[in-house]
């Protein structure tokens, strides 16, 4: 590969979806000067890779800007993206996932050091434990059959690892065959095994990561050429090192896969920030067949939900006299939201059915309903202890605030 420099433009084409900063092509031309590859970063923004083509956002809501497909198809994440202010579209990411930052090999191996691994997910949550554990124990099992001889299942995960690698350029068929499913299959040996390691790590860190990205996966090459590669990383055989090698490289290029992913993520945000209320009320009156224009009699009857809790706001006479002042559609709506979102929701005494237009939002109005009560209640307390101490309660505002908790203050 490097020989030939067959393969050197993918790393330019793969990096400049990772650096979204220094990417901003107009025009349909390219950063690179040439006109930009529509399929091959349809492909790109898809973990799958299984993107054939973009769809407009008009297919959803008679708006004719494009979107992909994928993007459109995933209501959650068209949610949240209008509930993320655009100074935090830089931390949008694609199905809650998100890339870790820069993992040394020598740290990732180390978690594969025998008596390490408890440790090595020490505070996460019980999600991430259990998965980590459920991986440790796959990799686990395939180190038994390489100590019994037995290659079929470290063939099939190479072959995996050989799949995810030529997906992350999957419009260039010509250059697949170069990391080759024959020798995995010939493979019938720990020496076969970590020689076809490297071949895939050299095409990894050489033509396809971004460099912020590559250098670990070059020091796994550096210490892999040695011939006591094990002994570097402190495991207990050649078949654990392998195993643990390619469980690196498998996660390296997992990585690769979200940062492009979530790179065209951020690309598309603003316009899905845009126009995407549209795209929310076309889904709305698709999932409770309200047609183009229903009438009042029907909102309330297909969304009877909405209709009660709009009903009980109505109800109380500090919003009554709060509409009747309102002389506009404008008023209206920030009443509805102040008086109707905080006193009817938030801290609503009575019993009341989520309303059919906050379906996607009934976990985080459950949140923000406690951590709203939790707040009043530490106010009140407060409040309660300067009384008692006599002592201004503006004291109170003279407390610094940390830089974790103004940022979360601003959100």
């Amino acid at each position: 590969i490097v020989e030939d420099n067959i393969v050197a433009a993918l790393k330019e084409e793969v990096n400049q979806q990772y650096q979204g900063s220094s990417f901003q092509p107009d025009d349909g031309e390219s950063a690179l000067g040439g006109k930009k590859d529509t399929a091959t970063n349809a492909h790109c923004c898809d973990p799958t890779g299984t993107v054939e083509k973009t769809t407009g956002l008009g297919d959803e809501s008679a708006l004719g800007d494009r979107v992909p497909s994928e993007i459109l198809a995933n209501e959650e994440l068209v949610h949240r993206i209008l509930l993320t202010d655009p100074s935090d579209f830089h931390k949008l990411s694609w199905n809650d996932q998100t890339s870790e930052g820069s993992v040394s090999v020598d740290d990732f191996m180390a978690r594969w050091v025998d008596g390490s691994r408890l440790h090595s997910t020490a505070g996460a949550s019980p999600e991430k434990m259990i998965t980590e554990n459920m991986k440790q124990a796959f990799f686990d099992l395939i180190t038994e059959d390489l100590g019994k001889g037995d290659y079929t299942s470290m063939q099939n995960v190479l072959l995996d690892l050989h799949e995810s690698l030529r997906k992350l350029v999957p419009s260039r068929t010509d250059l697949h065959s170069y990391l080759r499913d024959e020798e995995v299959k010939a493979a019938c040996s720990v020496n076969d095994i970590s020689a076809l390691l490297l071949t895939a790590a050299d095409a990894l860190a050489n033509n396809l990561e971004a460099p912020a990205r590559a250098s670990s996966t070059l020091d796994w090459i550096r210490v892999a050429s040695e011939a006591d590669a094990e002994a570097h990383y402190g495991l207990s055989s050649r078949e654990r090192y392998v195993v643990a090698s390619c469980a690196f490289l498998l996660f390296k290029t997992e990585m690769c896969h979200i940062d492009i992913a979530n790179f065209r993520l951020m690309e598309v945000a603003p316009l899905i920030h845009k126009l995407g209320p549209d795209y929310k009320l076309g889904r709305l009156n698709a999932r409770f067949a309200l047609g183009e224009s229903p009438s009042i009699d029907e909102l309330k009857h297909k969304l009877p939900s909405t209709n009660a809790w709009i009903m009980s706001m109505l109800a109380s006479p500090e919003s009554q006299a709060e509409i009747v002042r309102a002389n506009s559609t404008g008023k209206r709506f920030a009443c509805l939201k102040s008086r109707g979102f905080v006193d009817s929701l938030l801290f609503s005494t009575n019993q009341l059915a989520m309303p059919e237009i906050f379906g996607i939002d009934t976990a985080r109005i459950m949140h923000i309903r406690n951590e709203s009560r939790l707040v009043v209640i530490a106010c009140a307390l407060g409040l309660h202890i300067s009384n008692m101490s006599r002592a201004d309660p503006s004291i109170l505002a003279t407390v610094p605030l940390s830089s974790q908790l103004l940022e979360e203050k601003r959100q």
